[in-house]
C-alpha cells in the first residue's frame, strides 16, 4: 500500500505504508495542514514536528514537504520506523528528521534537542488507549511546551470512548471527516 503526499515541495511523490496500518487520508492530511496553515499557530516555516505513532512517518513527510525545518518520528514497531526510513530517504529529508523507537512497556522515549512546536499523534485505532501515556513521554522528554500545538487523528465513532482532550490541552478545531476526527489544540500550562 503507499499513499500520495498532498502538499508542498513533494507534493505528488508516494510513501510506502506498513502492512497493517491505517494511514490517514489525504483529504483528512490535507485539512490538517490547511488548518494549521490558516490559523497561523507557530507558522510551518521553520518548525520543529514531532510525529508521535509515526507509523511510516507520512505526516511527518507532508510536514517536511510543507516546510518544516526538523521532524522526530517516533514508533514502537521496527517494521514502521524501517518504512519511516525509506520514506525520508525517498524524499531527501534524512538529513532533517530522526527516527525514534520508543519503549511502549515504559513509555520511555529520547530527550529532545529540541521542543516541538506542531506534534502529531495517529494511532491505530485499537490503541487509543496510549495517547495520554505518549504525550506524557514527550512531556517527561522535552519535547513539549507551552506554544506547542497538538494535531490528533481520532475515530470518530470511538471518540466517546476514550476522554480527549485531557484537561490540560484546549481545543481549538474538532471536525469530522467520515470516520476520522481531526482535533488541535494546544496546552493550557
Amino acid at each position: 500500500m503507499s499513499v500520495t503526499l498532498t502538499g508542498g515541495a513533494q507534493r505528488g511523490r508516494m510513501l510506502a505504508v506498513p502492512d497493517g496500518v491505517r494511514p490517514a487520508m489525504g483529504k483528512v492530511r490535507s485539512a490538517l495542514f490547511d488548518s494549521v496553515r490558516a490559523a497561523q499557530w507557530g507558522a510551518l516555516e521553520g518548525a520543529m514536528v514531532l510525529d508521535l505513532a509515526c507509523g511510516g512517518g507520512t505526516l511527518a513527510c507532508e510536514a517536511l514537504s510543507r516546510g518544516a525545518s526538523r521532524a522526530a518520528l517516533v514508533d514502537c514497531a521496527s517494521a514502521a520506523l524501517a518504512t519511516a526510513r525509506d520514506n525520508l530517504a525517498r524524499l531527501g529529508f534524512t538529513n532533517r528528521a530522526q527516527v525514534f523507537c520508543i519503549d511502549s512497556r515504559t513509555m520511555t522515549m529520547a530527550a529532545a534537542e529540541r521542543p516541538a512546536s506542531l506534534v502529531f499523534i495517529d494511532l491505530p485505532y485499537d490503541r487509543q488507549g496510549a495517547r495520554e501515556g505518549l504525550l506524557d513521554a514527550a512531556q517527561r522528554a522535552g519535547w513539549l511546551v507551552p506554544q506547542s500545538v497538538l494535531c490528533v487523528l481520532l475515530p470518530h465513532k470511538k471518540a466517546s470512548a476514550h476522554t480527549f482532550p485531557p484537561e490540560t490541552w484546549v481545543t481549538r478545531i474538532d471536525r469530522r471527516y467520515g470516520v476520522t476526527r481531526l482535533w488541535i489544540g494546544h496546552r493550557t500550562v
